[in-house]
């Protein structure tokens, strides 16, 4: 029985109980599935951007060579990688370089000082 649109079970019947207990598990599998989409696409960007890497011969002269995009200025001027580098076989990411640094001083004439 429907009325105005809302659903009245007058009596409870084996049927019905697999027919709620179907609809719950398909609206509980439909949540779980819209939140992993969701925090996937939330990661996306960072996946690739993590995949850019960028072979360095010199360090840390080698960085001026690097776009601006393998670097990401923070709010108090230092300015923090994002992308891998990889120098004499070993890989790094995350550092970060503090105003005043050289590294930090090279970045500023580069990528601009803001």
């Amino acid at each position: 029985m429907r009325v105005a649109g809302v659903k009245i079970l007058v009596d409870r019947t084996p049927e019905t109980e697999v027919i709620d207990s179907n609809h719950m598990e398909w609206a509980m599998r439909s949540i779980v599935i819209s939140a992993i989409a969701i925090s996937l696409i939330g990661v996306a960007p960072q996946i690739a951007r993590a995949a850019q890497t960028y072979k360095l011969e010199q360090y840390p002269e080698g960085l001026a060579n690097v776009p601006c995009s393998a670097f990401k200025r923070t709010p108090n001027g230092s300015w923090k990688e994002v992308a891998v580098f990889i120098y004499h076989g070993s890989k790094f990411t995350g550092n970060t370089y503090p105003p005043g640094s050289h590294e930090a001083g090279m970045l500023d004439q580069k990528c601009g000082a803001k």
